[in-house]
């Protein structure tokens, strides 16, 4: 068993890194969904995927707030 793991200790390592970076990603994005802030983060005004925007959709175009 020790054997295995010294001799795949890099790839385990590089494994644990990318999973780590992988779950701080994730965690992110869900902190920002949970306050308000969306994922592309620009505004509605100028946006050409403004109809099919979930960010603000309770409001109409012309009132939807523009988060920075």
């Amino acid at each position: 068993m020790f054997q295995w793991i010294a001799t795949n200790l890099a790839t385990l390592i590089g494994a644990f890194l990318i999973a780590v970076v992988f779950v701080a990603i994730v965690y992110h994005e869900i902190k920002k969904r949970r306050q308000g802030i969306h994922s592309c983060s620009c505004g509605c005004a100028g946006c050409g995927g403004q109809s099919a925007c979930s960010c603000g959709k309770d409001f109409p175009h012309s009132e939807r707030i523009e988060i920075k």
